[in-house]
């Protein structure tokens, strides 16, 4: 009787086991649902369809915006997963609460950045050249640096501190590192005229949830390029953003008295909305 026993609990225990394996296996290992595989210099890239040379002339310039953050080093190993399908994209979204929608994700603690290509060329086919240097240019390029700034955040933090620095900053961090560069090689790009068209309305019509990203990557191009603030400091003062933009209003119109309230629809969004 003891020794049936035993057995029914050993089973039940590679039962739930079993279980555990396959619920959390797409996070754990999710290279077993890519048939490509490539290296190029410390990316590790993992595609649902064959990989050509173009993916390396991405990635070369995806290095070329990463630089822009001082987190950033050759030393540092990349895992990149590309997805063309994007159903495939939508079921590891879902597994992580994201929206299967979005155009990218980080898979933490490993890691594992996932960008949805079909997503990303919707966006661009819909908003075309009218936001560059955004998240609805509809680049590739733009949304990896994007979510491997999150990984070297993450690095250079640890996986809980890095999630005790503010929402605002983790995500504008990633866009200003994400459009540095190409604002850089830019003539006549004025961080001034950009924050002079978001408070006159020139982002309204974009969606809540990505509208968000263009302020919060003014935010912190403000603070880390126009007042010098180190990076070091801009994530570690407790600074509001409601604080920055007030400050921002000023500066872009000192002859105006700013608004008592200026914080925009969509700040309070749960985790869920914060999707590529």
């Amino acid at each position: 009787m003891n020794n049936k026993i035993t057995w029914i609990l050993i089973f039940l225990a590679l039962l739930g086991s079993t279980l555990v394996l396959f619920t959390f296996m797409p996070r754990i290992i999710p290279g077993i649902f890519f048939s490509h595989k490539s290296e190029y210099e410390q990316f590790s890239i993992q595609s649902d369809r064959p990989i050509n040379r173009g993916v390396n002339f991405m990635m070369k310039e995806v290095s070329t915006r990463l630089e822009a953050s001082e987190l950033y080093s050759d030393h540092h190993n990349f895992s990149v997963f590309l997805c063309y399908d994007p159903e495939k994209y939508g079921r590891f979204a879902t597994e992580m609460g994201l929206l299967p929608d979005s155009q990218g994700m980080t898979i933490e603690p490993f890691g594992y950045v996932f960008i949805n290509l079909h997503e990303i060329g919707q966006v661009g086919q819909k908003y075309r050249d009218r936001y560059p240097y955004s998240l609805l240019s509809g680049s590739a390029v733009h949304i990896l640096a994007h979510e491997l700034t999150h990984v070297l955040i993450t690095q250079q933090a640890g996986m809980f501190s890095s999630h005790e620095i503010p929402m605002w900053k983790r995500e504008g961090y990633a866009e200003y590192v994400a459009s540095k560069y190409p604002k850089n090689q830019d003539t006549i790009y004025s961080l001034k005229q950009r924050v002079r068209d978001y408070f006159g309305g020139e982002f309204d019509e974009i969606p809540t949830r990505r509208r968000h990203y263009i302020k919060k990557e003014l935010l912190v191009e403000y603070l880390l390029d126009t007042r010098k603030i180190p990076y070091n400091q801009l994530i570690s003062d407790d600074v509001k953003q409601e604080q920055v933009l007030s400050e921002m209003k000023e500066w872009v119109n000192p002859d105006s008295s700013s608004a008592a309230e200026i914080k925009s629809p969509g700040d309070d969004d749960p985790q869920k909305a914060y999707s590529r």
